[in-house]
């Protein structure tokens, strides 16, 4: 029999985790038993938000589960704002916590909470452990659930009375279920539409990041054009002929023409959040064949004309059998024409993208420290007006050795930088880049300090418009009082930096870029974080952000 924590560290590894992130606790906890087994890797963090912003990028870095051991009350609701980004993401975390003692339950007990109670909307299942022959299956079904399910936490509460329990040996694993396709006349009815189709266009979501190799190959046998949403951006690569960078709010005038005039959409492991339909009027004349793998993803915000239930990678494959190659358009002659289309797009949008310090030296300062870590690194991104940047295809393109780890729905603030650190720590053998802005930077900060104490290769962009960009900027298109949006005392961004173990300089102009990159960058690669402070003003903002306030104020004044 092994103690509680001893066998729960020992049910997650075995069950597929990777990690587990958290503060110690009073008392022995998982923490400290994954610690001395040496699995899950354990990491000790400084914040219960930040670190479930580590465990995110963790998690979407390597590919598998992570979990967040927190304790009850404060710790529980300073972890839920990350936690609800993981929801929003899709990244497979499993969050455990303890219970107050039963003698305390509605009665006063230290730190009481219904944390099922308050956890429910955001968590995808949630099992309270009062049993000691019930922990191994509730850990593993956890663990399977957040691998496979949307959302995609899983909520662990022990109760208080197991610590003292003798734990019985973990059931054997019964191994992943079988991934599925759907019914062969839905798969029919889809490619009878696509056959159609002479402006096709592919959005890969955050679902299909495991179908990349696939949607290429089925952008080229359609002759289709090939985007991304946010949190799916990483699963195709970006170089390719085809790509049309991100869509919604994120698209590069003038590939948002592209996307606009696109006939038949297959979209692909997306849930259509509200920036991938931003500034898109023509996807409501458009033909939409949905795949997902989760029911509740269709007809959620885009009606979809047919819904193929299945997993991304499989269904793409059965897709491409049934469309053999070379498989032609309804108009012969649409599918070279389409192709010319999306080429010059992409040319022009390559034109608007190219920025020097003076023009924009948020793009300017992205685009150079992007070339020079190479062409595998991973970018993660904040919350913030100037950052947008990095979401403007072609200014930074992530290809097939690169990874992007974007925030979902919630697009909290002080994401970018946790999630880069957890990044970091999940493959240390690859730079990271962290972009943000100098409030979300100050929201971040804890990640820094777990940074330094792993000797994290990373890059922190951080865009200094002194205050709150985004919301000064609807603010100033709509005429509004700026003045809460600026902070009385700037943000000492270097000092901060170089406090909590990194290096830090002011850059105002790419000789200053050059000259410190060429000596950070050896450092970065052995082991110390870096952060490049880049002042900025407030109309340095990416066309696509433009492009959204110009259609604002129309439709305010059509109104």
């Amino acid at each position: 029999m092994a103690d509680l924590w001893t066998a729960v560290a020992e049910t997650f590894a075995d069950a597929g985790a990777a990690a587990v992130f958290g503060l110690p606790r009073d008392e022995r906890g998982l923490l400290d038993a994954a610690a001395v087994l040496g699995r899950p890797r354990a990491f000790a963090v400084r914040d219960q938000r930040s670190g479930a912003c580590q465990a995110i990028g963790y998690a979407q870095a390597a590919g598998r589960p992570v979990v967040i051991e927190l304790s009850s009350g404060p710790a529980f609701l300073n972890a839920l704002v990350g936690v609800s980004e993981a929801a929003s993401v899709g990244a497979p975390i499993v969050v455990v916590t303890t219970r107050t003692p039963n003698e305390g339950i509605a009665r006063g007990g230290f730190q009481e909470l219904d944390q099922l109670g308050v956890a429910g909307p955001v968590v995808g299942w949630s099992y309270r452990v009062e049993r000691a022959d019930r922990l191994a299956w509730a850990v593993r079904r956890a663990t399977a659930l957040a691998a496979r399910c949307r959302p995609s936490v899983s909520l662990l509460e022990i109760t208080d009375e197991l610590a003292g329990a003798d734990i019985p040996p973990s059931p054997r694993d019964p191994g992943p279920p079988p991934g599925c396709v759907p019914f062969d006349d839905d798969l029919d009815r889809a490619v009878r539409l696509m056959r159609g189709a002479r402006r096709p266009l592919i959005v890969a979501g955050g679902g299909a990041r495991s179908a990349g190799r696939e949607l290429e190959r089925l952008a080229e046998v359609w002759d289709a054009a090939l985007a991304t949403t946010a949190s799916g951006r990483g699963g195709v690569d970006e170089n390719h002929p085809l790509s049309c960078g991100l869509v919604g709010l994120y698209a590069t005038p003038p590939l948002d023409e592209v996307l606009n005039d696109a006939d038949v959409v297959l979209a692909v492991g997306t849930r259509w959040e509200e920036t991938a339909t931003m500034d898109w009027p023509g996807l409501a004349g458009a033909s939409v064949v949905h795949v997902d793998r989760d029911v509740t993803a269709f007809d959620r915000s885009v009606p979809a004309d047919v819904a193929l239930l299945g997993d991304a990678a499989a269904t793409v494959r059965a897709l491409l059998a049934r469309m053999p190659e070379p498989e032609p358009l309804a108009d012969p002659q649409g599918g070279r024409a389409w192709r010319e289309t999306v080429a010059v797009a992409r040319e022009k949008a390559r034109q608007n993208c190219e920025v020097d310090f003076q023009s924009s030296p948020t793009g300017a300062a992205l685009r150079r420290v992007a070339e020079r870590l190479g062409e595998s690194f991973v970018l993660a991104q904040d919350n913030g007006l100037h950052d947008i940047w990095g979401y403007h295809f072609p200014l930074v393109r992530i290809g097939p050795a690169s990874t992007a780890i974007t925030p979902g729905e919630q697009t909290m603030m002080g994401f970018g930088l946790g999630a880069a650190v957890g990044a970091a720590l999940a493959e240390p053998e690859r730079p990271v880049l962290a972009t943000c802005g100098d409030g979300a930077f100050s929201m971040g900060l804890p990640a820094l300090f777990t940074a330094a104490e792993h000797g994290c290769r990373l890059v922190v962009l951080v865009f200094d418009d002194e205050g709150f960009g985004w919301p000064r900027a609807v603010r100033r298109h709509e005429g509004g009082e700026q003045s809460l949006t600026r902070f009385p005392t700037p943000l000492p961004v270097v000092e901060l930096a170089r406090a909590h173990g990194a290096l830090a300089r002011t850059v105002r102009s790419a000789a200053e870029l050059d000259a410190y990159l060429d000596e950070a960058l050896p450092l970065v690669r052995a082991g110390t974080a870096a952060v490049v402070h880049v002042p900025t003003f407030d109309t340095d903002v990416p066309p696509g952000v433009e492009r959204h306030f110009a259609e604002a104020r129309r439709n305010g004044d059509a109104n």
